[in-house]
């Protein structure tokens, strides 16, 4: 980060973004590792459901955060400021967090043996689907939000940074919210039901877009598909990972991956047919949503919860 805010070219800042984003991609891959080798079963729901809120507010909330701090400074004040939040990670890692993996849970074999392991995982693999396609819809809609609310239905910067922040906080609250039904239903049940949420409202989207109905009433389906994530992603890392038993560690590197190889496919797809469409937003969406409805149904297993 400090090579980045201090290159003196434009490929040394490429090459010292490119090493960032490698060390940035360890955090959520060991944060995962570390909540699955904590804890199992509804606690590990929890975690994850509490877990997965965060990581997924992160790419809502901050565009807003680094145009606000491009608003501030230039774009060497905003690496800066990333350098500084790298220190106060490194501090502390260093002060508080502890191995977590005991010493004869852990493999001796080559590093990537896990990789192996779990790619033969079918279900594994179901639900790997499963959580990209649901963060597929996430990086859809952050990606086309500008032009929707703004382009196609008219509102105004303020009211453009209201709307986001409103769905934001649905995703937000529905996290919380699977994080305190995980005490008392399975995740496979809570994913079921936000699945079929998710998919149902996308086809609302697609149908109304079609439709050319007022763009305001584009909103609604929206805020109920951002919401509905709150309960899949969480549960869903839950499910994946204890598929996972005894390659965690890979399983959430496979997780992660997929997580971003799906958002850098669907992302330039929602801007296809310009700023003032919204259809292939809600073509893509629809679609993200019948894959992760796909993948559920074939994750399912006879005696399932």
């Amino acid at each position: 980060s400090i090579a980045c805010a201090t290159a003196p070219n434009l490929g040394v800042l490429i090459a010292a973004r490119f090493v960032q984003g490698l060390c940035a991609a360890s955090g959520p891959v060991i944060a995962r590792a570390v909540a699955a080798d904590l804890s199992s079963g509804p606690a590990a729901a929890r975690t994850f459901s509490l877990l997965m809120t965060i990581g997924g507010v992160a790419p809502v909330v901050a565009p807003v955060i680094g145009g606000v701090l491009a608003g501030l400074w230039d774009w060497r004040g905003v690496l800066w400021t990333l350098a500084g939040i790298a220190a106060l990670m490194f501090i502390c890692a260093a002060a508080a967090v502890r191995e977590s993996l005991p010493a004869e849970r852990r493999s001796s074999g080559p590093p990537f043996a896990g990789l192996g392991v779990v790619l033969r995982r079918w279900r594994f693999l179901g639900y790997v689907l499963l959580f990209a396609s649901s963060f597929g819809v996430l990086m859809s809609y952050i990606s086309a939000s500008p032009f929707v609310y703004q382009s196609i239905m008219g509102l105004g910067p303020e009211t453009y940074g209201l709307m986001f922040g409103l769905n934001a906080a649905g995703m937000v609250a529905s996290g919380f919210i699977a994080a305190r039904l995980s005490r008392s239903v399975p995740p496979r049940r809570t994913v079921l039901r936000a699945v079929s949420v998710l998919l149902g409202f996308a086809a609302v989207l697609l149908v109304l877009v079609v439709a050319a109905v007022p763009p305001l009433l584009l909103a609604v389906p929206l805020f109920c598909m951002v919401s509905s994530l709150g309960f899949i992603m969480g549960n869903t890392t839950a499910l994946a990972l204890a598929q996972a038993e005894g390659a965690t560690g890979s399983g959430s590197a496979v997780l992660g991956g997929a997580q971003f190889l799906m958002g850098a496919i669907v992302s330039p797809l929602t801007g296809l047919g310009g700023e003032f469409t919204a259809l292939p937003l809600a073509l893509v969406m629809t679609s993200s949503a019948l894959l992760a409805a796909t993948a559920l149904f074939l994750t399912r297993e006879r005696h399932s919860a």
